[in-house]
């Protein structure tokens, strides 16, 4: 038995990262193994809105922007209505729900399509976008957001770039990920302890335990160097797991572990091959500057988002043009 004939199950690009919000996370704003600060440039944008604004936020993920613009606006005495949609399930982590006040100034749209908005036109002051709004069709989500804001209405977006730290991390990310399945590795392994294990084949048994225990230390050698928050440290101590507890454990269930441990890891493996390609260049970014402004977008810029002298990111902002009629 192979490990593909146990992941038969396609897993959606959606069900791919609603996977990853139910884990608990609250953002994606990851550079090597340390998350990075990114307050500091969204109170600069909300800097921008006066006394009351409506502001969207694209690609919300579970919501990290959208927390952001609340709390910038309590602290500033600002009223905020903030809405915040994405393809995936919406599942904002329990510190961030500890403050129940919040919701009645933030309201979440999951499995809802950001190239449409169900927001009525001219009805929105600003747009944000962390990391998500590039999953999309660039120049139709563009489009929407020109339809929902109103007038002079302002985006701000940040970007993922190509080549730069993330970008390369994340490559690295998603190669070890990807040699969990090759020929003979790790998952091979733990379904041919599966069959062992129904067949209630002592010695198979032993010698499938065997094969993963030397499996799992020649991935980790050299893991010195690996991020410590990288997904084949949880697979491996998930599979040195199951194979001590092999006798003890009933066939289907280490089927089931060891299937849903194989969707996890497809499914990380999706998400990183989707944010490499979803990843612009300095091209990429002239292009659809062009596209913005042919919408009827102006004062548009791009710059490089930085951290610790190392491009992470382009910050993408435009106006809506006064006469823009939609």
């Amino acid at each position: 038995m192979k490990a593909s004939e146990l992941t038969q199950r396609k897993i959606t690009g959606a069900e791919s990262w609603s996977r990853y919000w139910r884990s608990g996370y609250q953002d994606t704003c990851f550079f090597a193994d340390r998350s990075f600060a990114v307050a500091h440039f969204w109170k600069r944008y909300f800097k921008g809105f006066g006394q009351s604004a409506r502001i969207v936020d694209l690609a919300t993920g579970n919501g990290a922007v959208a927390f952001m613009a609340l709390r910038y606006a309590r602290e500033n005495q600002r009223e905020f209505d903030i809405l915040g949609v994405d393809f995936a399930d919406i599942i904002p982590t329990p510190e961030a729900l500890l403050d129940t006040n919040s919701f009645p100034s933030i309201r979440f749209y999951s499995n809802t399509d950001i190239c449409s908005l169900p927001l009525a036109d001219n009805s929105v002051d600003g747009s944000t976008s962390q990391f998500g709004i590039e999953y999309a069709h660039m120049q139709n989500a563009l489009v929407e957001v020109a339809r929902v804001l109103k007038p002079g209405g302002s985006f701000c977006f940040l970007i993922h770039v190509k080549y730069g730290a993330v970008y390369k991390a994340s490559a690295e990310r998603m190669r070890r990920a990807r040699n969990l399945f090759n020929e003979g590795h790790l998952f091979d392994l733990l379904f041919g302890l599966v069959l062992a294990t129904k067949d209630r084949s002592v010695q198979r048994i032993e010698k499938f335990r065997k094969r993963i225990s030397a499996r799992v230390s020649r991935v980790l050698l050299g893991s010195q160097d690996i991020p410590k928050d990288d997904l084949i440290f949880a697979v491996c101590r998930e599979a040195t797991y199951l194979a001590e507890r092999a006798s003890a454990n009933r066939s289907d269930e280490l089927a089931r572990h060891a299937k849903y441990m194989a969707e996890e890891v497809t499914a990380y493996v999706q998400r990183l091959s989707a944010m490499l390609q979803a990843s612009h260049s300095e091209r990429d970014m002239r292009y659809l500057w062009k596209d913005a402004e042919k919408i009827g977008f102006e004062s548009l810029s791009y710059e490089a988002f930085e951290v610790q002298e190392q491009h992470v990111a382009w910050a993408f902002e435009g106006k809506l043009n006064q006469r823009a009629i939609w």
